[in-house]
């Protein structure tokens, strides 16, 4: 029975670890885009004939999806690490891996629900 244990806290870590990773990966995409440093393209950014057609709309809808992006990511972050840290979550990580899956996709659906919102008032 202890290997049990060992294995479930050994894989709870392991999606601790993914998540986190996630949020960091986030975090670092987001922060050329808030800075303005991503030229319109075909595979990075808010990508949409509106943005493309016009600079000015790139660049402001970028910044704003880059700002709402890396909030997200430090909130997916420490909900990540929070979740973590309740045992009972810990030691079925089943419900670990859906509150955090519910968070992270929480957290983008709403950051895109903003961001198109956003885009309709350019």
């Amino acid at each position: 029975m202890p290997t049990l244990a060992i294995e479930v806290h050994n894989m709870s870590l392991w999606f601790l670890l993914l998540f986190v990773g996630e949020s960091v990966l986030l975090t670092g995409i987001s922060i050329p885009l808030m800075q303005g440093r991503v030229k319109p393209n075909s595979i990075y950014g808010v990508r949409t004939p509106k943005t493309l057609s016009d600079d000015s709309v790139w660049y402001r809808s970028n910044a704003y999806g880059g700002r709402l992006l890396f909030r997200t990511s430090l909130v997916q972050l420490v909900a990540v690490v929070g979740l973590y840290c309740i045992p009972s979550l810990r030691a079925d990580f089943v419900a670990y891996n859906l509150a955090c899956g519910g968070v992270i996709l929480g957290g983008l659906l709403l950051a895109s629900l903003l961001l198109m919102r956003f885009m309709r008032s350019l």
